[in-house]
């Protein structure tokens, strides 16, 4: 009796020490990583570096694991402010309706309080293309925001 109570410690033991990395064991396989990210301000065709702190590069790995469905081609002008995010190492999103490796994604700063920011990723073909995620990009720009802007 009692070897049974011990090996029944002992398994529950193994159980709870593999509980808190379950979700990471099922997910990094699906789930895209940024390696690195050089992240860009732009106004009126100027790049400004900004730093990307931890939180940031999180934020924009959750945004793109979100990516949800294509939105249509951007054949317009690209708005005169927006941020420019770029992947030395270009990154794979195995769960979206992306089917190339992405190198560069621009999130658009609303103009103003009615105009929701969108993301366009450029495409093979050097287009921007637009794409809806279910995470807020809001969260992203706010990260971003210059302490007096």
């Amino acid at each position: 009796m009692k070897v049974t109570r011990l090996a029944g410690w002992g398994l529950l033991a193994v159980i709870l020490l593999w509980l808190p990395s379950a979700p990471h064991a099922f997910m990094s396989p699906t789930a895209a990583k940024v390696a690195y990210v050089k992240a860009y301000r732009v106004h009126n065709q100027q790049l400004v570096p900004i730093p990307v702190t931890r939180i940031t590069h999180h934020e924009l790995e959750r945004v793109l694991n979100g990516i949800e469905q294509m939105a249509g081609l951007s054949s317009y002008q690209l708005p005169s402010r927006y941020l420019l995010f770029r992947f030395p190492s270009p990154v794979v999103l195995p769960r979206s309706p992306i089917g190339y490796p992405i190198k560069e994604v621009i999130v658009t700063q609303p103009a103003s309080t009615w105009d929701a920011p969108r993301l366009l990723v450029r495409n093979t073909q050097r287009q921007w293309v637009e794409y809806r995620t279910s995470r807020p990009l809001t969260h992203l720009i706010h990260q971003l925001q210059r302490p007096n802007s």
